[in-house]
């Protein structure tokens, strides 16, 4: 953090000819804080970072686009979830517009407003922005098994927490399947194993959800145990 502050001193945030590097150091602190907790300096950073971007010439699409995806975030760890949905959707409509509507990028921000969606409890546009930013991430060349992954994730607890049991079994199963299969998804494993047998238990399948339950604390364990390369 002492080295970004150090960094927009530098820079100068009124000098126009430095309004780009000043908007990308200010969205970096905007990070930082969020990921510390500190929403309220991460929300003002980040809108600072928006302001001063937008006012270039040519701005870039796709930095406008992440930068109002990443204060729709901030705003949804706050709750306050019309100012975040307003974001998302600017985020959206810029991507559409400038990067296609089958763009990654597109891709993860339908994710994040199905999240949202899910948690004001508006489950059918959770469902559907899940199921687009789905379709869209298993149209990208490579595919991005950990997007799959997380997309299928975040649906099926959708599904879940709308009723919708057996949609909600089929589509984490077919996570699981993706996550044992792909070593670089490490960190998924335990969490979709776990949400998996959570609803093979309400199902009534309590055998098969002791087996994945188990598996998922062995992954656990293997986790706790690997020592990262450095």
């Amino acid at each position: 953090m002492a080295v970004l502050k150090e960094a927009l001193k530098i820079i100068g945030t009124n000098a126009t000819a430095q309004q780009d590097l000043a908007s990308e150091v200010l969205n970096s602190i905007g990070i930082v804080y969020f990921r510390q907790g500190k929403l309220g300096k991460a929300e003002a950073m980040t809108t600072k970072a928006i302001q001063m971007y937008s006012g270039l010439v040519e701005p870039d699409a796709r930095r406008v686009s992440a930068l109002n995806n990443n204060l729709a975030m901030i705003y949804q760890k706050q709750r306050k979830y019309v100012k975040a949905e307003e974001n998302y959707r600017r985020s959206l409509e810029i991507g559409e517009r400038w990067l296609g509507e089958l763009h990654p990028d597109v891709a993860l921000t339908r994710a994040n407003l199905g999240l949202l969606y899910t948690e004001m409890r508006r489950f059918e546009p959770a469902e559907e922005q899940l199921l687009l930013s789905l379709a869209i991430t298993e149209q990208t060349d490579p595919i991005v098994k950990g997007r799959v992954v997380r997309t299928l994730h975040l649906l099926g607890n959708a599904y879940f927490r709308d009723g919708k049991i057996t949609e909600a079994e089929s589509v984490l199963a077919r996570a699981v399947q993706i996550a044992r299969h792909a070593p670089d998804l490490a960190t998924e494993i335990p969490v979709v194993l776990e949400a998996y047998s959570g609803i093979l238990k309400r199902q009534g399948k309590l055998q098969e959800a002791r087996s994945i339950q188990a598996e998922a604390r062995k992954a656990r364990a293997e986790l706790a145990l690997t020592v990262p390369a450095q």
